[in-house]
C-alpha cells in the first residue's frame, strides 16, 4: 500500500518531485536522495560536526584519522602554523580532488565548491589579508573562527535544515492534491515560522549529537527523530521539545519497521550507482521521498487512532484528505461570490505594449496604466488560486490555521512571480546578474589559484552571459511560469543553446580562442556545454524567476524613474564602449584563456569563466 501510494504521487507530480529532490541534492541535505556526487555537497555530515566541536583542540591523531582538511587548517591557524602545514594541506586536498571521479568527471561546479569549502584555502587566504591589516595573528584567528562558525551555522541551519521541512511539506501536499503552488518553497517564511523551524531542528541535531556519543544511541535516535521535519511541516507552531517528543512517540514500535522498509531500497540504490546517478535524479530520489511521506501519513493515522500522547497536535487533517463542500463554503464564504463569477478578462494593454506584456512579460515603463494592469492581473491570479483551493485541486490554506495570506501579506506582493518587468527593471537586473557572475568567477579564481584575475572577455566588472541568462528566463519563458517543471526543463534547454552559441560566436570572432572547455566532463557536447553545468543553470533560472527576480524588481520599482533612467543610460554606454573595445582587444591571458599552456585546471565556475 505504501508503494502504491508513493507511485501514485510520483506519477501525478513527477517533474516537481524531481526538482524538489534535486535542490536537496545540490544543498547536500539528505543522503537518501543524493547522487554518486554525495561527497561533493557543501560539507559532509561527519565533517560538519567536527568543524564545530574541534575548533580549539589539538588532536593530531584524530585529525589525521578523520582527514578533515578544513579542521586541520583551523587548528594550524590557532597554533600559529601558517606556513608549511597550510601548503601541505592545500597540495594534499588538490591531489585528492584531482583523483576522484564525480558525476562521470573529475572537475566541475561541485568539485570547485567543495574545494573552496573544505580544503582550507579560503581560510588561509582571508587570514593572510586580514592579518596584514590588523597585525595580530591571535586576533585575526579568533575573528576568522567566529566568522567561519557564524557563516557555517547560518547556511547549515537557516537554509539546509529548513529546506528539509520545505521538502516534506511539498511532498505531503503532493500526495493529496493535484497542484502544489511554488509559494510552498517559502512555507516557513510565509507562516512566520522560519526561525522557530530552524531552532527546532538545531535542538534536534544537538540531542542527536549527544546520543551519538553512546554505543547504539545514534542509530536508535536516528529513527526516533526522523519524523521531526514532517511534524513541523504539518504544525510549525510546535515548540522544539514538543516536536521532538512527538516524533519519538510516533516512532515507538515503528523503528524496526522503518529500518526493514529502507532495506527494500538497496536494489534501487544499486541501480542509482550503475547509472552514474541518473536513476537517482529521475526516479530513486522522488520515489523515496514519496514513500517516506506515505510512511509518515500511515504512522500519523495510527497514532491518532490509538491516542498517542501529542498526536492531538497533528490536526491539519486537510493535508491528508479533501474538505467537503460545506467546510469549503464556510471557509471561503467571503470570496465565493467572486470565485463563482465568470472569469473577467483583464483588458490587455494595446498594440506593441500588449504583445510584449502578454507574451514576454515586458512593460515599457511603470506608468499609471501599466501599474493598474499589473494590479488587475495580480487580483485575477489571486482569484484563480482561491478557485483551485475551493475546487479541491490545491491545499486550502484558509483551513490550516496558518494561512499565508493572514500571516505574511507583504511577502505575497514582493514574491509575485507572475509579474511583468519594466524595461528599466530588466536593464538593472541584467547588470546586477552580470556583476554577480563576475564577482563569483573572480572570487573562485582568487581562492583556487591565489591571484586576482579579471574574468571574462570584457574589461569591465561584468559577465554578460549571466545577465542574458537572467533576462531570457524572465522574458522568453514567461508563459511557462505557472508550471515550474516545464520552466525547469525549458531553462536547461535554453541555457544549453545560449552557452553553446556563445562559445561558437567567441571562437568565430577570435580565431578559435576558447574561454571555457568542458572536454572530459560527463555528457559534454564538443566541450562547449555539459550536463552538470546545465543542471546548475536550470536551478539558477528557477531561483531567478520565482524568487530573486521579483525581489530585485520590487526594489527597482521603488526608485523614481527620473533617477533610474539616467543610471540605465550610463551603464549601457559604459557597457557598449567595453564591448567595442574588447572586440579588438579581448581579455585573455593567464587564468582566463591559457589553462592548457600553464597546466592549471580551469576554475569550476558555473561556466568555467564564461564571458
Amino acid at each position: 500500500e505504501l508503494v502504491q501510494g508513493a507511485l501514485k504521487t510520483v506519477r501525478r507530480h513527477y517533474w516537481m518531485l524531481v526538482l524538489v529532490c534535486l535542490i536537496g541534492t545540490v544543498l547536500g541535505i539528505e543522503n537518501e536522495e543524493n547522487l554518486d556526487i554525495a561527497e561533493l555537497r557543501f560539507g559532509m555530515e561527519q565533517e560538519e560536526n567536527l568543524q564545530i566541536t574541534g575548533l580549539f583542540v589539538e588532536l593530531p591523531e584524530e585529525l589525521d584519522r578523520f582527514n578533515n582538511p578544513l579542521l586541520r587548517a583551523i587548528n594550524d591557524l590557532w597554533n600559529g602554523n601558517v606556513e608549511r602545514p597550510s601548503q601541505d594541506i592545500l597540495d594534499q586536498k588538490r591531489e585528492e580532488l584531482a583523483n576522484r571521479k564525480y558525476f562521470g568527471g573529475s572537475a566541475g561546479v561541485f568539485t570547485a565548491a567543495v574545494r573552496v569549502m573544505t580544503s582550507g584555502e579560503l581560510l588561509f587566504l582571508i587570514y593572510q589579508e586580514v592579518n596584514g591589516i590588523i597585525g595580530s595573528p591571535n586576533v585575526t584567528t579568533i575573528l576568522l573562527i567566529i566568522l567561519a562558525a557564524a557563516l557555517y551555522i547560518f547556511i547549515w541551519l537557516f537554509i539546509k535544515e529548513v529546506y528539509v521541512v520545505i521538502n516534506r511539506r511539498i511532498v505531503l501536499e503532493a500526495r493529496t492534491y493535484d497542484k502544489v503552488p511554488v509559494a510552498r518553497f517559502l512555507f516557513p517564511l510565509r507562516v512566520k515560522k522560519w526561525c522557530q523551524t530552524a531552532w527546532t531542528l538545531f535542538v534536534k541535531e544537538g540531542y542527536y549529537l549527544l546520543w551519538c556519543l553512546t554505543i547504539v544511541g545514534g542509530v536508535i535516535k536516528y529513527f526516533s527523530y526522523i519524523l521531526v521535519p514532517y511534524v513541523i511541516a504539518e504544525n510549525p507552531s510546535l515548540k522544539a521539545n514538543e516536536a521532538i517528543t512527538l516524533s519519538r512517540n510516533l516512532m515507538k514500535g515503528k523503528k524496526w519497521r522503518l529500518f526493514t522498509l529502507m532495506l527494500t531500497f538497496l536494489g534501487w540504490d544499486l541501480l542509482r550507482v550503475a547509472t552514474l546517478g541518473l536513476a537517482g535524479i529521475f526516479f530513486v530520489g522522488p520515489y523515496k521521498a514519496a514513500f517516506l511521506a506515505e510512511f509518515y501519513a500511515d504512522v500519523r493515522e495510527d497514532a491518532i487512532r490509538r491516542g498517542v500522547p501529542g498526536s492531538e497536535r497533528l490536526k491539519d487533517e486537510f493535508l491528508y484528505r479533501h474538505a467537503n463542500e460545506a467546510l469549503i463554503a464556510y471557509a471561503y464564504r467571503d470570496v465565493l461570490p467572486i470565485i463563482n463569477q465568470p472569469r473577467a478578462k483583464v483588458e490587455s494593454l494595446k498594440g506593441v505594449r500588449g504583445f510584449l506584456a502578454d507574451k514576454f512579460g515586458i512593460l515599457l515603463f511603470n506608468t499609471i496604466e501599466e501599474e493598474e494592469y499589473e494590479r488587475r492581473r495580480s487580483e485575477q491570479l489571486r482569484v484563480e488560486k482561491w478557485k483551485e483551493e475551493a475546487r479541491g485541486e490545491a491545499y486550502p490554506t484558509r483551513m490550516s490555521g496558518l494561512s499565508p495570506e493572514q500571516r505574511r501579506k507583504g511577502i505575497g506582493e514582493i514574491m509575485f512571480y507572475m509579474r511583468n518587468y519594466s524595461v528599466p527593471s530588466l536593464i538593472m537586473i541584467f547588470f546586477a546578474f552580470a556583476f554577480i557572475g563576475w564577482v563569483w568567477e573572480v572570487c573562485l579564481h582568487l581562492v583556487m589559484d591565489g591571484e586576482f584575475v579579471n574574468r571574462g572577455v570584457l574589461a569591465g566588472p561584468w559577465l554578460p552571459i549571466y545577465g542574458c541568462g537572467a533576462l531570457l528566463a524572465l522574458t522568453l519563458l514567461k508563459t511557462l511560469r505557472e508550471k515550474p517543471w516545464l520552466e525547469f526543463l525549458a531553462s536547461i534547454f535554453m541555457s544549453g543553446i545560449v552557452e553553446y552559441g556563445t562559445s561558437l560566436y567567441l571562437e568565430w570572432t577570435h580565431d578559435g580562442q576558447r574561454w571555457w572547455d568542458y572536454t572530459g566532463y560527463f555528457l559534454n557536447i564538443n566541450g562547449r556545454i555539459c550536463a552538470e553545468g546545465l543542471l546548475v543553470f536550470g536551478l539558477g533560472c528557477m531561483g531567478i524567476v520565482y524568487f530573486i527576480g521579483p525581489v530585485l524588481d520590487s526594489i527597482f520599482r521603488r526608485v523614481k524613474l527620473k533617477i533610474l533612467t539616467p543610471i540605465c543610460v550610463v551603464l549601457i554606454v559604459l557597457f557598449s564602449v567595453d564591448m567595442i573595445h574588447s572586440h579588438d582587444y579581448p581579455n585573455t591571458g593567464k587564468g582566463i584563456t591559457d589553462y592548457a599552456a600553464t597546466g592549471e585546471e580551469a576554475p569550476g565556475g558555473i561556466s568555467q569563466g564564461m564571458p
